[in-house]
């Protein structure tokens, strides 16, 4: 373990300690790191710029600051990096952004934005659902995607979008142009292409309380959802006006909707369109709604609400077999990453080398 330690004078009375802490198994050299900060005193109010130095090339670099407050509560933030080529740690961006908007279960899900940040991806979480309301409406989600482009650390051409059930129906809806925003790239994870939003995504609710009598409970007292979204509707997307690398990722085996059913629609209509060349398509036996994390447990089942107007929950049936679902969840995020570095870096030559 190494440390260098630089005390500021932020803060009247209070020290501002940042500490920069190696741990790997790699045998190297000695080094000193050298840590700068700027300026060494500042206003609470004003930037300041912290850069690493005289690190190994591709060396992991956690910094750590620590601030101890006058009611004996203490604050602290921790960064992880990666240094560059040149040994040093210094991620001014910009970068580009990433919407990301989770399913129909509401609150508000960081990890994976959490997750697209630590690898040079500027992201922001579109909360839209809680358990007492929906504020999904399409403007509400062209406004959060023009917060993001106009961020000034965003690269404003190079936004893209990411949604999980639901939130991929979304962001099928602004891929297909039914908003007044152009995303650069699009990943859809288990959504459909169906209902085409006039207003808002409350609209998806309606149809699914519309269709509760379809629900199927199976022997072991599951809900099972998918036949509620057949078939597929005929206000569908129009799917010919996508534009933006579009990359569809599906379960086989979803019991929560029909993602399998409509990525296969999606595909014929954009095959007839000519766009067909925008898709890439990945599809995952014995998996179901829920491709999450890699590395964190596949969820098989969930305690969902009935959507029948009360606050009555049950355990519905999300499909798929643990450890394919795992597997699928570890290939995904690979392909998801590598997808979004293609798409929305400009060249190579300025992929993250810095990550945080």
């Amino acid at each position: 373990m190494m440390s260098s330690h630089l005390q500021t004078s932020r803060f009247p009375a209070r020290a501002l300690h940042v500490s920069i802490n190696r741990s790997s198994s790699t045998t190297v050299e000695a080094v000193h790191p050298i840590l700068s900060v700027f300026p060494a005193r500042g206003q609470l109010d004003e930037k300041f710029k912290i850069v690493v130095e005289n690190l190994p090339p591709r060396f992991p670099v956690t910094l750590h600051s620590f601030y101890p407050c006058e009611d004996k509560y203490n604050w602290e933030a921790f960064g992880h990096y990666l240094s560059n080529d040149d040994g040093a740690v210094n991620g001014p961006g910009p970068f580009p952004g990433i919407m990301d908007i989770w399913g129909a279960r509401g609150g508000l899900e960081e990890s994976r934005a959490s997750l697209l940040a630590s690898h040079g991806f500027a992201s922001v979480v579109v909360q839209y659902m809680t358990t007492n309301k929906v504020d999904g409406t399409l403007e509400y989600f062209e406004r959060a995607f023009c917060l993001l482009q106009e961020h000034p650390l965003v690269i404003k051409d190079r936004v893209g979008v990411v949604g999980s059930s639901l939130g991929g129906t979304v962001a099928l809806n602004m891929a297909a142009k039914t908003m007044n925003i152009s995303p650069q790239c699009c990943v859809c994870i288990n959504g459909l292409h169906y209902p085409r939003f006039k207003t808002s995504v409350s609209e998806f609710n309606e149809q699914h309380i519309q269709a509760l009598h379809k629900i199927k409970i199976n022997e072991k007292n599951q809900a099972i959802w998918r036949d509620t979204t057949l078939p597929i509707m005929d206000n569908k997307l129009d799917v010919e006006r996508i534009t933006c690398p579009l990359l569809l990722i599906y379960g086989e085996d979803d019991q929560a909707v029909a993602s399998k059913e409509s990525a296969e629609d999606i595909a014929k209509m954009m095959h007839e369109a000519g766009n067909e060349h925008l898709l890439t398509t990945l599809s995952y036996s014995e998996t179901g709604h829920l491709i999450e994390l890699p590395h964190t447990p596949p969820r098989i089942t969930i305690r969902a609400p009935c959507l029948d107007g009360t606050t009555e929950q049950r355990i519905t049936l999300f499909g798929g077999k643990a450890k394919s679902a795992a597997d699928a969840q570890e290939d995904s995020w690979k392909k998801i990453l590598t997808f979004l570095r293609q798409q929305l870096y400009p060249s190579p030559d300025i992929l993250p080398k810095n990550n945080l």
